[in-house]
């Protein structure tokens, strides 16, 4: 069974898959382009700029201040308290030493009041909210 007109719009069909294709290459070769650009070429200043947010300097707001009474006794005060965190896969011995020594931590004895566990420096640090500064 043959449908009028058939054969005469079997080229143009070919016309246009030939073009789209042709445009989806353009398109993929052009995506490669970009990532080999940005992978290979521009590579070091991604990594610089990643090397650069590892430590970041944070600055803390200003603290309140005290609230009294109308007598002018002190109901409230704040106290400045501190988080230290620290990854341990980047610690070493001697930055360890070096951190223990700026927070005035000189013995390894475990928190007041909790028994004493077995764990390495690095563990130990990563855990360290309750560190004195």
């Amino acid at each position: 069974m043959d449908i009028a007109g058939q054969d005469a719009e079997l080229p143009e069909i070919r016309h246009r898959s030939q073009v789209l294709s042709i445009i989806v290459t353009l398109v993929f070769l052009g995506l490669g382009a970009r990532l080999f650009y940005l992978q290979v070429v521009e590579g070091d200043n991604f990594y610089r700029m990643t090397a650069e947010n590892i430590i970041r300097t944070v600055d803390l707001p200003a603290t309140r201040g005290q609230i009294r009474d109308h007598k002018g006794r002190v109901l409230a005060t704040m106290v400045p308290s501190y988080d230290i965190e620290v990854l341990p896969s980047q610690l070493t011995r001697e930055s360890y030493d070096h951190l223990r020594a700026l927070l005035g931590r000189t013995s390894n004895a475990s928190r007041p009041g909790k028994p004493s566990r077995r764990r390495s420096p690095r563990a130990r640090i990563a855990h360290s909210s309750w560190l004195k500064t």
